[in-house]
């Protein structure tokens, strides 16, 4: 069905669907600007309803995009004592509970698993890590407070490192985001928000005492709209921006086969595990939206720091995502 109005919808735009079609540039300056627009809507309009549900909607597959896009596809599963050696500081942080700060020490850990890497590099990357752990002990609210927020932008810079593409592409995308965070801060979407009922469980002083603690309106509101502004644009880069960026064609796939190949990069059994949990996770967040919420951050509390770690992997061995790809599966390229 949704193959059947996508095609239909790309024959309605004549030439330029066909150019949508056929050429990824201008398929992610499409997909990039749309998002921006749906993302600013969204956090104008009903911004306590995207905090709610944003993450109860998209938080799942997105971390599953995660896992995905930055270990399974790129081959670190094929070095399994390595890339446990590296997340070792994030599990132990997520599976033992141990201080979220120390899951910084996965940056160190890094550097010492990654391979062929000369001691510098390492020296530079154990640093890096070492120095985050100490901000973070020194400065715990303020460390958590950065860290909510530059969080939702690291999927930028993994987007924007995935391969060299026409630099228009970026600028439309780019520009569409910032042209949204500026008229969120500037406060032009302060009257906009819509009188609807708060979801179940959702107290709108807490949301804000959450991502802007100790600030006073209207910057409070102001940074609680650009919070879940960026949130859902980083869902759209992991969900879409990422997998276009990816893929060896230029061409656009169908929904079926992008089916298909997650089935076949992750297994049928997590990827159904994604769609019965976040069906799960709407539904409980109907009844009560804060315990969904909370219950999805604790599973995804991971994720954030596997980013970090695989940014200092690549970082260290110098290659962009898809040149690594591309190099531990040549076969990719015929696909």
């Amino acid at each position: 069905m949704l193959d059947f109005v996508r095609v239909r919808g790309l024959r309605a735009l004549g030439p330029v669907g066909v150019t949508i079609a056929s050429r990824r540039a201008p398929r992610v300056a499409l997909v990039g600007v749309v998002a921006a627009v749906t993302a600013l809507l969204s956090s104008a309009v009903a911004p306590i309803w995207a905090f709610a549900f944003g993450p109860l909607l998209l938080g799942l597959p997105h971390v599953l995009a995660d896992l995905r896009y930055l270990v399974v596809r790129p081959g670190l599963l094929a070095t399994p004592a390595r890339l446990a050696v590296a997340l070792a500081p994030v599990l132990a942080a997520w599976v033992l509970g141990a201080g979220r700060s120390w899951a910084f020490a996965a940056i160190a850990t890094t550097a010492l698993a990654v391979p062929d890497v000369a001691w510098r590099r390492r020296l530079l990357g154990v640093g890096l890590g070492a120095a985050l752990v100490a901000l973070g002990l020194v400065y715990p609210r303020a460390t958590a407070f950065a860290l909510l927020h530059l969080h939702n932008l690291v999927a930028f810079g993994f987007w924007l490192a995935w391969r060299r593409r026409a630099g228009w592409a970026n600028a439309w995308v780019v520009g569409a985001v910032g042209l949204g965070a500026a008229l969120l801060l500037s406060g032009a979407a302060d009257p906009v928000a819509l009188a609807l009922p708060l979801p179940a469980g959702i107290d709108p002083l807490l949301a804000r005492d959450w991502v802007a603690p100790g600030i006073a309106d209207p910057w409070a509101g102001r940074i609680l709209r650009l919070f879940v502004y960026f949130q859902a644009l980083h869902y759209a880069v992991w969900l879409r921006l990422v997998p276009e960026e990816d893929r060896p064609r230029e061409a656009a796939r169908t929904w079926r086969r992008d089916w298909r190949e997650l089935v076949g990069d992750i297994g049928r059994g997590l990827a159904v595990a994604t769609v019965a949990g976040t069906v799960g996770l709407l539904a409980w967040g109907w009844f009560d939206a804060t315990a969904a919420r909370d219950a999805y951050l604790q599973i995804a509390l991971f994720h954030g720091f596997l980013e970090f770690a695989v940014a200092a992997w690549w970082l260290l061995a110098g290659t962009r995502p898809v040149d690594r790809l591309e190099r531990l599966r040549p076969s990719a390229v015929a696909s």
